[in-house]
């Protein structure tokens, strides 16, 4: 599945797929998240720590000041809770865009749990994502 698909499985669109690792809607917000930077076991995403490339990389990019702009939404208006489309591939290295092989939805009545924010700090960019698993 592409990662237009998949965002639009989950009912958002993409402004810009070059660009943009998030979006919002009137009934959420959804992440696009790396597989290869993502701590499976815990189901985390932390960019301050493991898998993620250094801030200074990717911090300035058009996707990224969009993508702090949907987590502050999130925190905001949704108590933190997201949508999220898992992808393989790998993330560019500084200035390029990544490669996408692979994007999938994750559909919260399939999975075991549901992604929250759970941590975000505008000043620094720096956010923490986790499963929160449901029974």
């Amino acid at each position: 599945m592409t990662l237009t698909e998949a965002y639009r499985r989950l009912g958002y669109r993409l402004e810009n797929t070059r660009q943009d690792w998030s979006a919002a809607s009137d009934s959420g917000v959804c992440l696009t998240v790396w597989i290869d930077e993502l701590n499976e076991d815990e189901m985390v995403l932390d960019t301050q720590g493991g898998k993620v490339g250094p801030i200074k990389d990717w911090r300035n990019k058009l996707g990224a000041k969009k993508r702090e702009q949907h987590l502050a939404q999130a925190v905001r208006r949704d108590g933190g809770l997201i949508d999220v489309v898992l992808i393989r591939g790998k993330p560019g290295p500084k200035g390029a865009a990544g490669q996408v092989s692979d994007a999938n939805p994750w559909v919260r009545s399939k999975r075991p749990g549901h992604w929250r924010i759970a941590a975000f700090d505008p000043a620094t960019g720096h956010f923490r994502l986790q499963v929160e698993r449901t029974s």
